[in-house]
């Protein structure tokens, strides 16, 4: 017997079904746990040095290189580092492979392991490297835009804070 023969025959029964359905719908829908920002991690950790008063050059070959080497001989299951060095600062994002997050916990550990454990930095350098993990509460930007070329600076700028604006104007987006 198929099922809508079933359900024309016993009409009891299908109404009984679909207010069970319902009950339970309600059910799930109440004590299912919902989160207004839940916590969402890139599987991504960033190290932050900074190195006031030194020049961009002066942070890489200081700085930058010596973190990062320690970070590739210690740490395992990397997918990408990326690294900028600017004027006093040097800023390191490590993107781990897909991994579970028993498995990201323990490469952050000797992430953060392998960053104390560098000791030849300058000692202009007051706080230690911060190493944090990048999840929405810290602020993970959802799109990085650079603006570059063979113009002015004064004309970058201008480009840059057209393309704010106009991203801006678009519904449910927020600085």
């Amino acid at each position: 017997m198929s099922i809508p023969k079933l359900s024309v025959g016993n009409p009891v029964l299908s109404n009984l079904l679909m207010i069970v359905i319902i009950i339970f719908g309600v059910y799930a829908w109440i004590v299912l746990p919902r989160e207004l920002t839940p916590e969402i991690s890139f599987n991504s950790a960033t190290v932050t040095t900074f190195y006031p008063g030194a020049s961009s050059e002066d942070v890489e070959k200081l700085v930058t290189v010596p973190i990062e080497d320690a970070i590739e001989e210690n740490v395992n299951k990397i997918d990408i580092v990326l690294s900028v060095s600017s004027e006093g600062r040097s800023l390191i994002t490590v993107q781990f492979e897909e991994i579970s997050e028993r498995e990201f916990d323990k490469e952050f550990q000797n992430l953060r392991t392998a960053v104390d454990r560098v000791n030849d930095l300058p000692t202009e350098i007051l706080d230690e490297p911060q190493v944090q993990e990048l999840d929405i509460s810290t602020g993970f930007p959802m799109l990085t835009i650079v603006v570059g070329g063979e113009i002015s600076e004064d004309q970058m700028k201008e480009i840059a804070e057209n393309l704010k604006d106009e991203i801006l104007e678009i519904r449910n987006v927020s600085a």
